[in-house]
């Protein structure tokens, strides 16, 4: 019997031990199966609000450039701004080197050729034209004198009378032919006599100056008063190079603070971000934790509501506020941690803020220590050529000969000076006598071309006195001949023979004067078309010299608009030519612009006026709107090019993200983007289905197709979800649709 119970105690305490190892076991196997099955995180589709928009990235362009021209071809002899400086009107941005405008001379000569063209053109207009109305004039008056003489000639003297009129006018074009050469060559004389006189006066000036400056070097400074001046110039030197130098070393020191700023900046940003993940990991367990409180919750009042449980029953709602406690108590904890990762999120973001302003403090003073370094140096250079100009006149004055030698080569100047004055004053008197030649033969020519015409032909002088002596003889032998021949008829009557032959004269000579006034009308037309032709020449040389006259005459060139420079594209030293853009102003109150590639159909979201949003900016946020809408030379069926304007703290060449078109609308079904996958088959999520089972809840991932509707940066609007479902929106290594998964929370 008690064998018996022995045996009974110990089958009793091999069963208890028995079950206790399969519990164990148990409770093990469930632990390790669910660490060795994929974490993921979830969360439920909700109702919420998604605005879209079109992002794209573009870079600043000014809208005006200014180009600094230098009108003349000069040597640049230093550059005093740089790239990025700004510059208000009036500031100095270059100086020349000294020497004389080839290019204002040449538009000087091309002003006065043009001018003299049209004098010349003028002068033979004005003749052709009162050629033609002496003409008119003179067919005139013989009309009158065929009306008076009438219908009782008894001799016909009308050949004799047209050859001496013919003789007449062929004298009068000698004559003027002859004035006219005259007037040239005594011209002529006058421009030789004219510069002939500039040369001597020239000449004059230059020994002037050469007895002046030798004159000046007998009372110039001493030899010690330059040497104290070279010794004061070494001193003033030296202390300029000393603190040029420290400046130096203050601007490589500030250059290594803004260095280690910048690598702090990294540092900083990777906490901020690394802040920010955090936090955001406690918010969104946060929310998968309230989602359990809130279904733990749930199932306790479903079946507390039941008026009887069963044993299944019974043990869900155990479980369910065993769950509840654990959840509550987890929530209060991650809440806490949640509110440390907030105060280290703002902590980071101070830190960052501060190194930021320390940046923006470093890069104000390495712009204003390197200015003043740049301003220290010119001063020091131009301290160096004070004191080079001082060592070569010191070591000019000590080369010096004699008193004896110097008061010799004084009067061997003194002597060329009062020679070349002699010279300059017979270049007067010559030019006057050539200007008084000039002035008689002008008087000459205007008498003479009142009684002739002008001509094509060239001739000789030899040729024209001939031509005027043989005429001369010619029309006396004429008029004797008229003579003649109105004396052989005692009863001669000056008039014609018949009617009819004195209506022909009339009408022949009416029709001559006719035709002489047409001829005359067209030649004024021709020549008020061609007036403005000359007229415009000369506009074009005034404003030539005008334009290049604006520098000419200082060796400093100074900025006409305020801006920023964008470009220099000149150095020290260098010789350029007319017409050469020296920097660029990039005028800023004119504004900036950036110009946007993208689709037609994006396009269409955007209006012209409507405000474009700036991204990932620091500072304060520029105002883009946009302005225009155009088609793309390039694609101009699919692609669009959209111009904004923008007015704040920018500069030429920033690149900014712009985001345009935002539309808001609510949806039924929002889900992180995160959580849209994509296979041959189309877009889909997965969802998570749990599965009571006696050794606890067990989660699968199963498909759900969907179809996006709308999404932004984080957040996508979807078809093809019930509502209410738990979606996985992360996960720790790829799954698939049917697959165990675990909570990250579990």
């Amino acid at each position: 019997m008690e064998l018996t119970a022995r045996r009974k105690d110990i089958i009793k305490n091999i069963t208890i031990i028995f079950l206790i190892i399969m519990l164990v076991l148990t409770f093990f196997s469930s632990t390790i199966m669910n660490r060795s099955l994929p974490e993921v995180a979830a969360q439920y589709a909700y109702s919420g609000q998604i605005t879209t928009s079109v992002r794209a990235n573009g870079t600043t362009t000014a809208n005006e450039n200014y180009q600094v021209i230098l009108e003349e071809g000069r040597i640049i002899h230093s550059v005093e701004v740089r790239r990025g400086d700004k510059v208000n009107a009036g500031d100095l941005l270059f100086t020349l080197e000294e020497g004389e405008s080839t290019e204002l001379r040449e538009a000087e000569d091309q002003l006065t050729k043009a001018e003299q063209d049209y004098k010349k053109w003028q002068m033979t207009s004005n003749a052709e034209i009162a050629d033609k109305e002496r003409e008119i004039q003179y067919k005139t008056e013989d009309l009158a004198k065929i009306k008076a003489r009438g219908i009782n000639s008894t001799v016909d003297t009308s050949e004799q009378e047209k050859e001496i009129k013919e003789l007449e006018k062929q004298l009068g074009i000698y004559k003027r032919a002859d004035a006219a050469l005259s007037l040239d060559l005594t011209k002529a004389a006058l421009d030789a006599a004219e510069l002939a006189l500039e040369a001597a006066e020239d000449d004059y000036e230059q020994k002037s100056e050469a007895y002046n400056e030798l004159k000046g070097t007998q009372t110039g400074s001493s030899p010690e008063q330059l040497e104290s001046q070279l010794l004061s110039s070494d001193r003033d030197i030296e202390d300029r190079e000393v603190n040029l130098a420290r400046q130096q070393q203050k601007y490589e020191e500030q250059q290594s603070t803004h260095a280690e700023l910048l690598e702090n900046r990294k540092k900083l940003e990777q906490q901020v971000k690394s802040a920010e993940s955090i936090y955001n990991s406690y918010a969104g367990d946060q929310f998968i934790i309230e989602s359990q409180i809130a279904s733990n919750q749930g199932t306790i009042s479903r079946l507390t509501s039941l008026p009887s449980l069963t044993e299944e029953e019974t043990l869900e709602l155990a479980q369910a506020r065993g769950n509840l406690s654990y959840y509550q108590a987890l929530l209060s904890s991650t809440m806490s941690e949640q509110s440390e990762a907030q105060a280290d999120l703002n902590r980071a973001k101070s830190e960052y803020s501060a190194n930021e302003s320390a940046i923006s403090q470093a890069e104000a003073q390495l712009e204003t220590m390197a200015q003043t370094i740049e301003d220290q140096t010119r001063t020091l250079e131009r301290a160096k050529s004070d004191r080079a100009a001082i060592a070569a006149r010191l070591e000019k004055l000590l080369s010096q000969p004699s008193q004896d030698e110097l008061d010799a080569e004084l009067d061997a100047a003194q002597a060329l000076m009062r020679a070349a004055e002699d010279v300059r004053e017979d270049a007067q008197e010559v030019y006057a006598d050539a200007q008084s030649a000039y002035n008689a033969a002008k008087s000459a020519y205007e008498s003479a071309k009142q009684n002739g015409r002008s001509t094509d032909t060239v001739y000789t002088r030899e040729q024209l006195e001939k031509l005027i002596v043989s005429t001369e003889l010619e029309l006396e032998h004429a008029r004797e001949a008229l003579e003649d021949l109105k004396d052989s008829s005692n009863n001669y009557t000056d008039g014609y023979s018949n009617y009819t032959a004195y209506v022909e004269a009339i009408t022949a000579q009416q029709r001559t004067i006719e035709g002489l006034k047409t001829d005359l009308a067209r030649t004024r037309e021709e020549h008020a078309l061609e007036e403005p032709t000359y007229l415009d020449a000369i506009a074009r040389a005034k404003e030539s010299v005008e334009r290049i006259s604006e520098t000419v005459g200082s060796n400093e060139i100074f900025a006409k608009v305020s801006g920023t420079i964008n470009n220099i594209a000149v150095s020290a030293g260098q010789e350029i030519k007319s017409q050469t853009v020296l920097a660029e102003i990039e005028q800023a109150d004119r504004g900036y612009s950036v110009e946007l590639t993208m689709t037609t159909e994006q396009s269409k979201r955007i209006a012209v006026g409507q405000a474009a949003t700036i991204l990932y900016y620091w500072g304060t946020t520029p105002e883009a709107t946009v302005e225009s809408i155009k088609p793309s030379q390039s694609d101009p069926q699919n692609s669009r090019i959209v111009t904004l304007t923008l007015n704040g703290d920018i500069t030429a060449g920033q690149n900014f993200t712009f985001s345009l078109g935002e539309r808001s609308a609510n949806y039924d079904n929002v889900v992180p983007s995160s959580a849209i996958r994509e296979d041959s088959n189309g877009k889909f999520v997965l969802v998570v289905e749990a599965k009571n089972t006696p050794i606890g809840n067990r989660y699968t991932a199963v498909r759900r197709d969907v179809d996006v509707i709308a999404e932004d940066d984080t957040n996508t609007a979807v078809s093809g979800l019930t509502g209410g479902e738990f979606v996985i929106t992360t996960s720790q290594t790829p799954i698939s649709a049917g697959q165990q998964v675990r909570l990250s929370d579990n």
